[in-house]
């Protein structure tokens, strides 16, 4: 009888011992949704800022004339037309510029779809505050013309979208080839006895980098009369949604990209598509040696750490690494012990943007791009369709060349009554070292 109670007894606290470590899981889940919310939500707010921010500065500018001093800025240029690109181009934290810089990308739009439509725009106030900023920036007056390109800001819209971008270093390109330094690998270091001869090594030189600008773009209709007092608050709105595009779309190709004639993945076959840009992380670690097949099974830490030891010297420096994952693998990661979320590592930890947990130190980062349709060999084949991959990366190897700032055009559709305004973005990626070297890892075959 009391062997019975005992029993009893001890599978009731079982079973309260189940239920409180099911409630800790539910709270530790919790933690995890509220912080990714915060993270979102902060990303959010500054990006609303921004835009908040260029509709206060169109209204300022429109408001009064512009300040005298713009021209002491000395902005380079043989033409009226070049000194004003060069302004445009200018990323400095001055206040009056970027109103000045807001005020002409509205007024852009405002004048390039107004003169689609055949509708005048000089007699505008947006038309006056444009041109006493072409006299203030190249001394000369610019009648007739129209920007053809955004400012700088712009350019920052999207590197604050929270993108792969971001983790990867940006060079200016200040033409269409921007070639890297020959790097030299191969110098070494002897112990020198007093009055001794040092020792010379031969560098084995490397191949320069060639970064080339390439072309993408999109457009956007506007289907109404464009008219001044409405460009104001929809300006911030239309450069938001172009950031948006350029910086999933870049994305899109940093991962996905293949410049092969035949793209790896045999649903990519539109000559337009954005992943036939450049060659991207999965196209250059599938060809490299630092992958590891995981089976179908769910990612293990020992698959992980197989990666990251194939990397070798590049996977050695924890603050230049980086898990790349899809939304699916992070779920699958969290069952692992050693995966830490943020909100275990403490208030002073260092995080770098997207970041959500650590694996070994190192920052795991989630991409929706990430395709979670490919085969066991990782790529899409249309028949196997439930695998995906994982990436670790140097991101130090790699780097984004942008040639200048987004150019915009319009023209008008006679048949839907449209005014279409057409962006191009112009730039490269690619890693800093031959394609050989291991300087990314992929996990592939990995479960969906």
């Amino acid at each position: 009888m009391q062997t019975a109670v005992y029993d009893e007894l001890m599978t009731q606290l079982r079973q309260i011992a189940d239920a409180v470590k099911r409630r800790d899981a539910d709270v530790e889940r919790i933690k995890e949704d509220s912080l990714s919310i915060s993270e979102q939500l902060a990303d959010q707010g500054q990006r609303q800022k921004a835009l908040d921010e260029r509709v206060s500065n169109i209204e300022r500018a429109l408001s009064q004339k512009v300040e005298v001093g713009l021209e002491k800025l000395a902005v380079k240029g043989d033409t009226p037309q070049e000194k004003l690109d060069n302004f445009l181009a200018l990323r400095v934290d001055d206040p009056r510029v970027k109103e000045c810089q807001d005020l002409i990308d509205a007024y852009t739009v405002f004048a390039l779809a107004r003169k689609a439509r055949g509708l005048s725009y000089e007699s505008s106030h947006l038309h006056q505050r444009f041109q006493e900023i072409v006299k203030q920036v190249t001394g000369a007056q610019l009648p007739g013309y129209i920007p053809i390109q955004f400012s700088a800001r712009v350019i920052e819209l999207i590197r604050l979208e929270p993108t792969l971008r971001r983790l990867f270093p940006t060079v200016d390109m200040t033409s269409d080839t921007l070639r890297v330094p020959i790097q030299l690998t191969g110098t070494k270091i002897y112990k020198v006895g007093v009055g001794a001869q040092i020792p010379l090594s031969t560098p084995e030189a490397q191949s320069p980098v060639e970064f080339i600008a390439k072309k993408a773009g999109g457009g956007f209709t506007v289907v109404d009369e464009v008219q001044e007092d409405s460009i104001v608050p929809l300006m911030p709105l239309l450069q938001q949604d172009l950031a948006w595009a350029f910086a999933w779309g870049i994305d899109d190709a940093i991962v996905n990209g293949d410049d092969s004639t035949t793209h790896m993945d045999s649903d990519v076959t539109a000559n337009n598509d954005i992943r036939k840009i450049w060659q991207g992380l999965r196209k250059i670690a599938l060809a490299g040696t630092a992958k590891v097949d995981f089976g179908n099974q769910a990612p293990t830490v020992d698959k992980l750490r197989q990666i990251r030891s194939a990397m070798g010297v590049y996977a050695a420096n924890l603050n230049q690494l980086v898990w790349v994952v899809s939304l699916e693998t992070y779920v699958r990661l969290l069952s692992l012990p050693e995966v830490l979320t943020v909100d275990k590592y403490g208030p002073q930890a260092t995080v770098i943007t997207g970041e959500l947990g650590k694996f070994d130190g190192i920052p795991i980062v989630i991409s929706p791009v990430i395709r979670t349709d490919l085969n066991a060999s990782g790529v899409y084949d249309g028949t196997t369709t439930n695998r995906t991959v994982l990436f670790l990366v140097n991101r130090a190897t790699w780097a984004v060349a942008e040639r200048r700032n987004i150019r915009v055009e319009a023209d008008r559709d006679i048949q839907s009554q449209v005014d279409m305004v057409v962006a191009t973005w112009r730039g490269d990626f690619k890693p800093l070292y031959p394609s050989v070297q291991n300087h990314i890892g992929i996990g592939y075959n990995v479960p969906r």
